[in-house]
């Protein structure tokens, strides 16, 4: 041969039949007792009840978050405008925060992960403060330790806003 390659199909079919039930195979029986399906029900009423109530709670929760984001950036406005009476507002606001969002950490760290990119300035000091005093509790800090680290926390990047913008 001259270099040519011949390739040659050849058209093979075939049939496939669905098995076929015997006479002696039966579907098993599936029906549920009253008790059960009525078990089952209560069940998922229950469910629906929680769900119903954490979304609630995740709704509240994102309303102080998005407040505190607010009261935040008044401070940190007043703070490096030079008020100095916003050191005040700020240890109020730690204290506030421990008392808000310590208690149910799960809807805390959803909120953290859903909040917009537009709010990321102020939403990350919060975010790190928030998980410091997290931590800080487990570790068994006092009050005061607590409020130390919140703070420490909250203004861990003050300093970046003396860096100017087109550095």
């Amino acid at each position: 041969m001259s270099g040519k390659l011949f390739v040659f199909l050849k058209k093979v079919t075939s049939c496939r039949f669905a098995p076929t039930k015997t006479e002696t195979e039966t579907e098993p029986e599936s029906e549920l007792s009253q008790e059960a399906i009525d078990n089952l029900w209560e069940v998922k009423k229950e469910r629906t009840r929680r769900l119903r109530a954490k979304k609630q709670h995740i709704a509240e929760c994102e309303e102080r978050f998005t407040l505190c984001i607010k009261t935040f950036n008044n401070i940190i406005k007043n703070m490096l405008g030079g008020n100095i009476a916003s050191v005040e507002d700020a240890l109020a606001f730690v204290n506030q925060m421990s008392g808000l969002f310590l208690e149910d950490r799960e809807s805390t760290l959803h909120l953290m992960n859903v909040m917009a990119p537009s709010e990321n300035a102020y939403s990350h000091p919060m975010n790190v403060a928030i998980l410091s005093m997290m931590v800080g509790r487990e570790a068994g800090l006092s009050k005061e330790e607590m409020t130390a680290l919140g703070m420490g926390a909250l203004f861990h990047d003050i300093g970046k806003a003396q860096i100017p913008k087109n550095s």
